[in-house]
């Protein structure tokens, strides 16, 4: 379970261009020390500061350092989630529009303050506000927010084809989503979830707006 006693004091909210280098070296040093996969092109974990700007959120420490990142856009269809996605994506269209969460990176030292669930869950809420009807993420077996996945609805199934340039997969990739008949009540269930990290981290600045895959 999240310990939001282990968060200190800050504030999430939408990332900044001045915030693409912070966010790009959590990344770059989460992902190579991933036990999942290898990092094969760290230039594609790159964000630019400004490509679906409106979709990447960040978590501050009150002394500014940027600690957590998460990123999510919509996808309108099960054929665009799997080019954005780059795995199989056998969902029905009353899946779509889904919302795909993606470049999920924490400080290790915040691993189990919640952060992460406070992060989804923001987006989550602006997607649905957007029409997305459910929700969408590549996850690897034995990853320990799996459990947290389960917890609020998640269901996983191993995709049937598998071609992401980016890395080379040390453990099985799973497709993970919310189906639209899971999507409002898994919202609810993450934002309590989040509740007590969301007291100390509250969200500033201006809301979401889901960019398109």
């Amino acid at each position: 379970m999240p310990d939001p006693d282990a968060l200190p004091l800050g504030h999430v909210g939408l990332a900044s261009a001045t915030d693409a280098p912070a966010i790009n070296a959590l990344l770059l040093a989460q992902y190579q020390a991933a036990r999942e996969f290898r990092l094969l092109r760290p230039d594609m974990l790159a964000w630019d500061g400004r490509t679906g700007a409106g979709g990447v959120a960040a978590g501050w420490t009150r002394d500014g350092r940027l600690v957590a990142t998460m990123r999510a856009a919509l996808a309108p269809s099960a054929a665009a989630a799997a080019e954005a996605m780059g795995l199989s994506v056998d969902l029905p269209a009353g899946f779509f529009p889904a919302v795909i969460l993606s470049r999920a990176a924490t400080d290790p030292a915040l691993g189990r303050s919640g952060i992460n669930s406070l992060l989804r869950w923001h987006l989550l809420r602006a997607a649905a506000a957007e029409g997305a009807r459910a929700a969408l993420g590549l996850v690897y077996e034995g990853a320990p927010r799996l459990s947290v996945m389960a917890r609020i609805g998640y269901r996983t199934a191993p995709p049937a084809r598998v071609w992401d340039p980016e890395v080379e997969p040390l453990r099985p990739p799973l497709l993970a989503w919310l189906p639209p008949e899971v999507f409002p009540v898994a919202l609810e269930a993450l934002r309590e979830e989040a509740a007590k990290a969301a007291e100390r981290w509250p969200w500033e600045g201006p809301s979401p707006t889901i960019p398109s895959t």
